[in-house]
């Protein structure tokens, strides 16, 4: 495989030539073997053109940000300290062509998978995005979404990032869910985009205009580099003249500019720096070590100053950190990992052990209840309430207004029946009364048929609410006319039964 097969294949995936051979050095022919190796992995791999000839491939415009000059390499200062060469890839890995969006809107869609489970997926849109990532597709890479800011910043896979499908029709992207357990979906839950939360998206190739302000963004960043990193940290050290200086008054005084002359040391024979350092003798003040350098060395005051300053940064970075967002009773935020309740929305919110309580929603309790002032104990000598886990139930007394359904009923030793007991081929619980149209509607249990017939001469006893029409005292003549205090009775005749499971009769 030559260069020209390489383009010549990159540019058929392509499907267009965007692809061409730049500067090639030249040498010996060299035989290199690939199987089942796609272009990107033959020119750059560990066993690429490139390591083959022991040199460097360039790909300009994607594999390589380069600098708006095309400059392959930079240097400064390299006539007064001569060349050193250097490589640092790390310090420019944050310079890259990009683009950060901010979500606009979110919406969602409710689906179902192949086994039955429920799921949600979630699209979002991005008004400022003045790009279509169709137009600028990498084939075979698969489009991902790194969150910056909101709950998602930092989730997805093991990069902190989703794949994510681009649907042209609606200018959206739809995230694809994780699953970092059979429980859990990203997003989903509290853990959802947002308006306002910025990303960026990558795997696809960005418009000029984001590739030229990467490129300037590289290019003041390596003008910083070599402005920190080359000047001339050495310290130049020597004795004076202590004839001159005293003949001339000669003051020395940190700070102060001063030239060195050297053919030997210097390109173009001299140095301009500055005196950072005078030792003089104390029997002889024109007997001095001067010192000089480019780099300023840090005093004992200034490095207080950089400690204190520091110090200051701590803490107010810490006070930052302490700042809580609360939500208070009026509030509709969500809440998360990254929130609190204030005292008072924490009363809405939970039950208290000090006050009265009322729950609006149904309280399911999973391994029973026990109700008492001492708690409660079991058996006949007991006290307290309980219901278990199972439903089981104890109590000391229970007082039923209106009626008691129970397949069994067992006794404790001594039955005793206050009133009347009757024995008949029909009966029933009236549920309703329409007065009306005279209808009753029994209630039946599941499966249960109405025990009721046409000509039935009935006698219902109950309590009414309407006290008038209860009895205030109790008589009986012996011939089925009777009542009860407290209680009101009436007799009708049944003249028609109605529905499938006699559940109605007019009367």
């Amino acid at each position: 495989m030559n260069d020209y097969a390489v383009v010549d294949n990159m540019n058929r995936i392509a499907g267009q030539d965007v692809w061409s051979i730049g500067t090639v050095i030249a040498g010996d022919n060299k035989t290199i073997e690939y199987k089942n190796v796609y272009c990107w992995d033959a020119a750059f791999g560990s066993n690429g053109i490139a390591a083959a000839f022991d040199t460097e491939l360039w790909a300009d415009g994607h594999a390589r940000l380069q600098l708006p000059s095309g400059a392959a390499y930079v240097d400064k200062n390299t006539d007064l300290y001569g060349i050193k060469d250097g490589y640092k890839e790390a310090a420019f890995a944050g310079i890259y062509p990009k683009y950060v969006g901010t979500v606009t809107s979110v919406r969602t869609e409710q689906q179902t998978d192949e086994e039955g489970r429920d799921y949600t997926i979630y699209y979002i849109k991005d008004s400022g995005m003045d790009f279509n990532p169709a137009d600028y597709e990498i084939p075979d890479h698969v489009k991902m979404l790194s969150f910056q800011t909101g709950e998602l910043a930092g989730r997805g896979d093991s990069e902190g990032a989703f794949q994510a499908n681009w649907h042209e029709d609606t200018q959206e992207w739809e995230i694809i869910n994780v699953y970092p357990d059979e429980e859990t979906q990203l997003p989903g839950g509290e853990i959802v985009p947002q308006a306002g939360d910025t990303y960026i998206p990558w795997n696809f190739t960005l418009p000029q205009e984001y590739i030229n302000a990467a490129e300037q963004a590289y290019a003041e960043a390596v003008d910083d580099f070599l402005a920190t990193y080359s000047f001339d940290t050495k310290k130049y050290n020597g004795t004076t003249d202590r004839n001159y200086v005293e003949a001339n008054s000669t003051p020395l005084k940190p700070g102060w500019n001063v030239r060195l002359l050297s053919e030997e040391y210097f390109a173009g024979g001299y140095k301009d720096t500055r005196i950072t350092k005078v030792v003089r003798k104390l029997n002889d003040l024109c007997q001095a070590t001067v010192t000089c350098t480019d780099q300023i060395g840090t005093g004992w005051k200034k490095t207080l100053e950089n400690q204190l300053g520091s110090l200051q940064y701590e803490l107010a970075r810490k006070a930052e950190q302490a700042v809580i967002d609360i939500i208070k009773t009026t509030d509709t935020k969500t809440p998360s990992d990254y929130n609190v309740y204030s005292a008072l929305r924490a009363r809405l919110e939970f039950l208290s052990k000090t006050h009265p309580e009322t729950m609006p929603f149904l309280m399911t309790f999973l391994d029973g209840i026990v109700i008492g002032e001492h708690g409660f104990a079991g058996g006949l000598t007991g006290f307290g309430a309980k219901i278990d886990k199972k439903g089981y139930g104890e109590m000391e007394n229970l007082f039923v207004r209106r009626s008691l359904t129970v397949p069994l009923l067992v006794y404790n030793r001594t039955d005793v029946q206050m009133g009347d007991k009757w024995r008949a081929p029909g009966c029933g619980i009236i549920d309703s009364v329409d007065l009306e149209n005279k209808t009753c509607t029994l209630k039946l249990e599941d499966g249960e048929i109405g025990a009721v017939a046409v000509g039935d001469i009935c006698m219902g006893i109950y309590h009414s609410p309407d006290a008038e029409d209860n009895a205030t005292e109790d008589w009986d003549d012996s011939l089925g006319n009777r009542t009860f205090a407290g209680f009101c009775t009436v007799y009708f005749t049944i003249t028609e039964v109605m529905g499938e499971r006699n559940g109605q009769f007019k009367y």
